[in-house]
């Protein structure tokens, strides 16, 4: 989801790169006490994309639509979820 962001926002990306530093935030935020990373994973991120050559204001802008789209998803994946205990639990 990086790379179609980056490219919208004109961002001058190298591929290699990008796949070589991305997996290292997720290693990063692994480590992090914080709920949800909350804060973590965004400065993360920001920091792998600048090691891309990214600029800070379009990492800092690709990191919140990420948050935002994970954030928008937990309402349809708990009802989801919901509705299938429920259907579990009916079952048995």
């Amino acid at each position: 989801m990086f790379v179609p962001l980056l490219v919208s926002l004109g961002a001058d990306i190298d591929l290699l790169v990008l796949f070589a530093v991305l997996p290292l935030t997720k290693a990063f935020i692994q480590f992090m006490p914080v709920p949800g990373g909350l804060g973590v994973t965004e400065g993360a991120q920001v920091v792998a994309l600048s090691l891309a050559h990214v600029p800070p204001h379009q990492g800092l802008a690709v990191a919140l639509v990420l948050r935002a789209i994970e954030l928008c998803m937990l309402l349809p994946s708990g009802i989801v979820y919901a509705a299938d205990a429920w259907h579990l639990r009916k079952a048995a």
